[in-house]
């Protein structure tokens, strides 16, 4: 009990982490760059595939707790996402999971991270789905600048095809998870987190997530319009740098 208590924890006792991993598992004896790897959970996931992974984020606190949990299995760096063109290594995938979204320069960080692939290198990328149910039931916070909170409602398929047309990406499959279901759970956890009278602590996280998992294990959604998430996979093409 006490592991899954750790590993709950460790997840972030997030309801949605897994259903996006397992589009991750095709990736396989690769040179993996996570790209806002956080605390390291997916790093650490992909170098389970014998991939080579390092993971960068701005956020020394999160790479010291990925290094201290996962230190053996991938390398993590203190890096800003707006540095990606510092870096000397070019890699066979570059993975960003729900981060573009917190980025005013998508279109930067988009070329960045196609600068650092190998050629033909394959980009996988997830974020949310502007269409979502999610955002049709409340209202999404914006924020005006990074300070960790979304910068933009999400994406339709057809701007991020058109973006990473336009920063050199070819072969663009785009397609999506996290339905109804769990979109309904993660509205519960947001007004639950808004009573101001309960202290949000790790317990109380710890007894929302357990309360609420099991109605997400029954969402198997794919590929609907409204899905929370859209996942894509797309290759360096051969624009000029």
């Amino acid at each position: 009990m006490k592991n899954l208590l750790l590993r709950m924890g460790f997840l972030g006792f997030d309801l949605t982490i897994r259903k996006r991993v397992t589009f991750l598992k095709s990736i396989r004896n690769s040179n993996v760059l996570d790209v806002g790897c956080g605390r390291g959970y997916i790093s650490y996931l992909l170098s389970k595939k014998s991939n080579e992974v390092l993971g960068v984020d701005h956020d020394e606190a999160a790479i010291n707790s990925a290094i201290s949990r996962y230190g053996d299995s991938a390398k993590f760096r203190v890096m800003k996402i707006g540095e990606l063109c510092k870096l000397n290594e070019r890699f066979d995938c570059v993975v960003c999971m729900e981060v573009i979204e917190h980025i005013k320069d998508d279109a930067k960080l988009l070329r960045d991270m196609r600068s650092v692939l190998k050629e033909g290198g394959l980009l996988t990328l997830s974020t949310i789905n502007s269409e979502c149910y999610l955002n049709s039931i409340s209202t999404p916070k914006i924020s005006k600048v990074e300070d960790g909170g979304d910068v933009r409602a999400g994406y339709t398929k057809e701007e991020l095809a058109r973006n990473l047309a336009a920063a050199g990406f070819e072969d663009v499959k785009i397609s999506s998870c996290i339905g109804r279901i769990t979109q309904r759970a993660l509205s519960i956890e947001y007004s639950l987190r808004s009573i101001k009278a309960i202290s949000y602590n790790q317990i109380y996280r710890a007894f929302i997530f357990a309360l609420l998992c099991p109605i997400s294990l029954l969402d198997n959604s794919h590929n609907k319009n409204d899905d929370m998430t859209l996942v894509v996979f797309a290759r360096k093409g051969g624009l000029r740098e």
